[in-house]
C-alpha cells in the first residue's frame, strides 16, 4: 500500500522542511510547493491525498487557495494552520483552530481516513508552544 501523499505549502523553507520531516517521520510521502500556484498544479494533476497550508500564508491567501482548491477535479482535504491572531477570522469562515505539534499528525490522519465528498477543511493554530 502507498504512503498517503501529502501537499505542504510554506513559505518558509526552514518551516517548510520542518514539517516536511515531521509527516515523512509518521509514514506520509511529502512534497512541497513554494507558491499556491504550482500547489493548485498538483492538485490538478491529483498529487495529493491532503493538503496542509503553512502559516505563513495568511488567512486571506489561505482562504483564496481553498476557493480554487474546491474548482479543481481533485479535491483533497486541506488541513490550515494558521497564525494566532488569524485564528478568529479562520473559525468565522468554520475552519476549527487545533492546537500543538501532535495534533498536525492527528489532523492529517482524520483528514485522511473522512470520506470524500466536499473538500473537508481544519484549521491549526500555531501555539506558544510550537513557535
Amino acid at each position: 500500500m502507498a504512503a498517503p501523499r501529502i501537499l505542504s505549502i510554506c513559505y518558509e523553507p526552514v518551516l517548510q522542511s520542518l514539517r516536511a520531516a515531521v509527516l515523512q517521520t509518521h509514514g506520509y510521502a511529502v512534497t512541497c510547493a513554494a507558491s499556491q500556484k504550482d500547489a493548485l498544479d498538483m492538485i490538478a494533476r491529483d498529487a495529493a491525498d491532503c493538503v496542509v497550508l503553512g502559516f505563513t500564508l495568511s488567512a486571506d491567501e489561505q482562504m483564496m487557495f481553498i476557493r480554487h482548491a474546491k474548482q479543481c477535479s481533485s479535491k483533497p482535504p486541506i488541513l490550515a494552520m494558521s497564525r494566532n491572531s488569524e485564528v478568529v477570522r479562520l473559525a468565522s469562515a468554520g475552519i476549527d483552530p487545533l492546537e500543538g505539534p501532535a495534533q498536525l499528525l492527528a489532523a492529517v490522519a482524520e483528514l485522511l481516513a473522512a470520506p470524500a465528498k466536499e473538500p473537508k477543511v481544519r484549521a491549526k493554530s500555531r501555539s506558544a508552544a510550537g513557535r
